[in-house]
């Protein structure tokens, strides 16, 4: 073998080594690039998930305070009518106790009228 042909071997095997060197390096920026692209999807795919959470969460949140919202005044309601209940009671209670008031009054001055009758009465006779 000549020196020539051991030569144009050596460079043939150097290119192939340099070949195979490029080769490594492109497969790897390749996988780079793949699991790259992978993890945006699935960053993607996690943005799109958390928003649909947080939406449904949202949802829920306005259905809850329109709930409350509705029970409160359903409260509201049934404590004012509560108290219209109670204040006509107090009223009539009150007109009630009015009424036997004036009565025993007036029985009392009928009574008290009788007394003074009867005194004086007692008084004529003594004098």
């Amino acid at each position: 073998m000549t020196t020539i042909e051991e030569e144009a071997r050596n460079r043939q095997s150097e290119y192939e080594k340099e070949l195979s060197e490029l080769k490594a390096r492109i497969e790897e920026r390749n996988s780079a690039s793949e699991l790259k692209a992978r993890l945006e999807e699935r960053n993607s795919a996690h943005d799109n998930e958390v928003s649909e959470l947080k939406a449904k969460l949202e949802e829920e949140a306005r259905d809850r305070q329109s709930e409350y919202e509705k029970e409160l005044s359903e409260l509201k309601a049934r404590i004012e009518e509560r108290n219209s209940a109670h204040d006509n009671e107090v009223s009539e209670l009150k007109a009630k106790f009015e009424e036997e008031a004036r009565s025993r009054q007036n029985e009392y001055e009928k009574e008290l009228v009788e007394l003074k009758s009867r005194i004086e009465e007692r008084n004529s006779a003594h004098d």
